[in-house]
């Protein structure tokens, strides 16, 4: 579990207790007044608030190093490939260059104009 999942966690922890201090409330009072659940809602809604606020700048940071490590990671690979080309001198495969006058294709007379399978 990363720490981003962790805090969307952490938010919805701080919600559930806030829903539940609401309803302790209507139980030890015995009716469900604006003023009775008031305090245990706003207890939710800020934990929830303080769990979004801290989520999405460790996303953003997350996906900004992860890109950094991805792209030293790629220059890496290529640093390495070249250094090893150089150590052992492998050489590049050449096809040979063919002209079309040097080809020579038998035509077959008087049969059909299509490929045969």
């Amino acid at each position: 579990m990363t720490f981003t999942e962790l805090l969307g966690h952490v938010g919805l922890f701080g919600t559930v207790v806030g829903i539940i201090n609401a309803f302790r409330n209507i139980a030890a009072t015995g009716s469900g007044g604006m003023s009775v659940v008031s305090g245990g809602i706003a207890e939710a809604l800020v934990s929830t608030a303080l769990g979004i606020f801290v989520a999405i700048p460790a996303v953003v940071a997350f996906n900004h190093f992860t890109g950094k490590i991805e792209t030293f990671h790629v220059e890496m690979n290529r640093a390495s490939s070249q250094v090893l080309n150089c150590l052992f001198k492998i050489p590049e495969i050449r096809v040979p260059q063919i002209d079309e006058d040097q080809v020579k294709v038998p035509v077959k007379k008087g049969g059909p104009a299509y490929a045969a399978r």
